[in-house]
């Protein structure tokens, strides 16, 4: 957990950080015109857009090629270090700034955001699978702390305390210890079990493209539903079981399922053959893990 938690922080960090940085050094090159931050923008949140496809794809193929991809792109990033506008990409002449200023980003910081993009998602997705059953979204919550954090840290403190030059060997510094950090993560996580339902991941139902899980209100707590799915005992057919077991059935049923293999111990279970629903199996459910 504290790895996947500095790997978020770090990323989210330097991700908000790189934006006004870059923006501010090349700036006066274009005579501080407005379009210079319009087209930071528009890279921005592209790159950022094509790092969210490449995480969704990536999450998608087996560990252990998650984890060679990844890692060799991170190392192939460290040749963009240190990140700072070269004074080559100054313009010449009256030519449009428009192709210029897109081109000098990608060629400066091009793959280092791209990979820094795709991080928040990617690493989520790793501990989805190194702790199953837990949530994943403290994490998203410490990466919008960390994107906070670096919007108004620049302004207040980077930038009145650090020269142009400082700031890039700072930033690439970091970027250096995230390389690491993310690299560890991704090489650990390559064993881990994919995203199934034998682990308990609602993510499987939609990759799988056939699953339903009923959530029925009911007084009682997370670990109590859990032990009731594991309980090895037919449950109590009182009043209120019956009339939940029907409910579910019925909305089974309207959902157009017939057969059905169900995530818990198998039991004797209440007829449901009026409903015209069949029980093929029984999926174990996933042990409970905490996170440290």
């Amino acid at each position: 957990m504290p790895l996947h938690a500095a790997t978020i922080f770090l990323s989210a960090f330097l991700l908000f950080l790189v934006q006004p940085l870059l923006a501010k050094q090349i700036l006066p090159w274009f005579g501080g015109a407005a379009i210079v931050w319009t087209l930071c923008m528009v890279f921005f949140q592209l790159v950022l857009l094509l790092g969210y496809a490449y995480a969704h794809w990536l999450a998608r193929q087996p560990g252990r090629r998650q984890a060679i991809v990844h890692v060799a792109l991170l190392v192939a990033s460290l040749a963009f270090l240190p990140v700072a506008a070269d004074a080559a990409w100054k313009p010449l002449g009256g030519q449009s700034p428009v192709g210029r200023i897109l081109a000098l980003l990608f060629a400066t910081v091009g793959l280092p955001y791209f990979l820094l993009s795709s991080t928040s998602p990617l690493v989520q997705s790793w501990f989805a699978r190194d702790f199953p059953g837990s949530s994943p979204y403290r994490l998203f919550a410490l990466s919008n702390f960390a994107s906070m954090l670096a919007l108004l840290g620049y302004p207040f403190l980077f930038e009145p305390w650090f020269a142009s030059p400082d700031q890039s060997f700072w930033w690439s510094a970091g970027y250096a210890l995230f390389v690491i950090a993310c690299a560890s993560l991704a090489w650990r996580s390559r064993e881990l079990p994919p995203l199934t339902v034998e682990y308990g991941q609602l993510a499987a139902i939609a990759e799988s493209g056939r699953g339903v899980m009923v959530f029925l209100h009911r007084p009682e707590s997370a670990a109590e539903l859990r032990q009731r799915a594991i309980c090895d005992e037919a449950p109590a057919s009182s009043k209120l079981e019956l009339r939940n077991y029907g409910i579910g059935a019925q909305i089974l049923r309207d959902l157009n399922v017939r057969k059905m293999r169900l995530m818990a111990r198998p039991r004797k279970m209440p007829s449901m053959t009026g409903f015209d629903l069949e029980v093929t199996g029984f999926v174990e459910p996933p042990p409970l893990r905490k996170v440290s």
